[in-house]
């Protein structure tokens, strides 16, 4: 069912660290029946690739989206990934980039033959597993590990540590749990988790017309409007994170992104009457919460509540405490990156990364890290830049700080208090971790590139400056 390896052997790939990492991660996605994870692992990878690995890349993935589609009964589908797959794999050896080529391919071999005519009840063999090419060099004098699969590639150096991952997109963003490849037996429930991402989104999404968030924003300043445990928890989460910030963090400035045109991508300058009207209408002064009737009322019209700056880290603490109750006793949690949830015994590294660049790295455990940056999104009007993030205080785009990451106990307390501290600044961050023991802060300012400000202190947290890539790295 394949084409004999070539006489001239092709030469062996050189992949990078990263890439080498992204390699053991879809080997361990696969062999733990992660076809759609193990997909997007190596289609990320090989995106970036060029060479004679690409093409063996290639074939892995056109593999891994056929058992995909055999494990939702799409059979057409995956025979025709499989023929693709095998005739991309063929020219290669039978051992490449620290895998065994041979027995995938007389698994997919066998694959199409027991599968034509491909019939709904026809059987089928187990699913392969990628296999570790034996090495004479290995300790035992056995098959090696997979930890010293890094090794045995070139250009890269080993790695400690093994994880799986699951994701999925969702608010915009990616959400991932990551777990010690032995408690592969937790996957069923952090599949469960991601589904329960989908439900928060539905609630607390400003841009679905029938979220429980767009109801109370288009009937609260008539009448008191009775929300959910959950939604009335963040609320009154949001009202305390407000007085505690000084006013800097503050989820009704809505109406200010609006005026300066961020809310539709197209930024501009505000009239001074356009901003005026815009800063009446905020301050959670205007949102009254009745702990009886479990309801929201704002006092003047126009006010608008909008959670994206807490919305994710409150998505992960409600997860994790799913995670935890189903016996999941280790894991990192991440939403796009920036907001982020550990616990158990290891020691996560958390890069701070305004636009790209790594500042440092925040070495977290047992706990949780938001960052935020100031250049998502923004224009420049009469040579002064102007960036997405709005002090409520002032009606203007904060400036100053670069990007603030601040490690707490709860994600949705550091996401909205790092949202706070890129608006306010140091003296915010100062005077908050000073009265809240157990929070570490970082600030990049604007106008210091080289310098670091940190705030407060936690145990099992520290910083180190910008340096190579750790491995292995969780995705944040």
């Amino acid at each position: 069912m394949r084409s004999p390896s070539p006489a001239t052997p092709l030469p062996e790939p050189t992949f990078s660290e990263e890439e080498c990492r992204a390699l053991e991660t879809g080997v361990r996605e696969w062999n733990a029946g992660l076809f759609f994870e193990c997909h997007d692992t190596l289609e990320e990878m090989w995106s970036g690739l060029r060479g004679p690995g690409r093409d063996f890349v290639q074939g892995l993935i056109q593999a891994a989206v056929a058992f995909y589609h055999e494990g939702n009964r799409n059979r057409a589908g995956a025979r025709s990934l499989w023929s693709r797959a095998l005739a991309r794999l063929s020219p290669y050896p039978d051992r490449y980039a620290g895998l065994e080529l041979e027995p995938l391919r007389r698994a997919l071999g066998e694959w199409l033959e027991r599968t034509a005519p491909p019939e709904a009840d026809s059987p089928a063999p187990p699913f392969p597993q990628l296999r570790l090419a034996a090495s004479d060099e290995a300790p035992t004098g056995g098959r090696i590990g997979r930890r010293e699969l890094l090794t045995r590639l070139p250009s890269v150096r080993a790695a400690g540590g093994h994880w799986v991952r699951i994701h999925r997109r969702a608010m915009a963003c990616r959400f991932e749990i990551v777990l010690p490849s032995e408690d592969v037996r937790h996957l069923a429930a952090a599949r469960e988790a991601l589904d329960e991402v989908d439900a928060h989104e539905a609630a607390l999404s400003l841009f679905r017309e029938t979220s429980e968030l767009r109801r109370v924003n288009r009937e609260a300043a008539r009448r008191r409007v009775e929300v959910t445990p959950s939604l009335f928890s963040l609320l009154r989460l949001c009202q305390a994170l407000q007085a505690e910030t000084d006013g800097a963090f503050d989820p009704t400035s809505t109406p200010l992104s609006r005026a300066w045109g961020f809310l539709e991508r197209k930024g501009r300058r505000p009239a001074p009457d356009e901003l005026a009207a815009a800063r009446a209408r905020v301050g959670m002064d205007k949102v009254e919460l009745d702990e009886a009737r479990r309801s929201v009322r704002f006092v003047a019209e126009g006010v608008e509540l909008n959670l994206g700056s807490i919305g994710k880290g409150w998505t992960l603490d409600r997860i994790a405490e799913g995670l935890r109750r189903r016996g999941v006793a280790r894991a990192l949690l991440s939403a796009g990156g920036s907001s982020l949830l550990a616990w158990g015994a290891e020691e996560w590294e958390v890069a701070l990364r305004p636009g790209g660049e790594t500042l440092a790295r925040i070495r977290l455990r047992d706990g949780a890290s938001g960052t935020s940056g100031a250049g998502e999104q923004r224009f420049e009007e009469s040579g002064r830049r102007y960036g997405h993030v709005i002090d409520p205080r002032t009606g203007e785009p904060a400036s100053g700080v670069r990007a603030a990451s601040v490690v707490a106990d709860e994600a949705a307390v550091a996401d909205a208090v790092a949202t706070a501290f890129l608006v306010a600044g140091p003296e915010v961050a100062d005077r908050y971790c000073r009265s809240h023991p157990g929070t570490f802060a970082v600030l990049a300012l604007e106008g210091e590139p080289q310098a670091l400000r940190t705030f407060g202190a936690r145990e099992g947290t520290a910083v180190d400056p910008a340096g190579p890539t750790p491995a292995p790295p969780p995705r944040a």
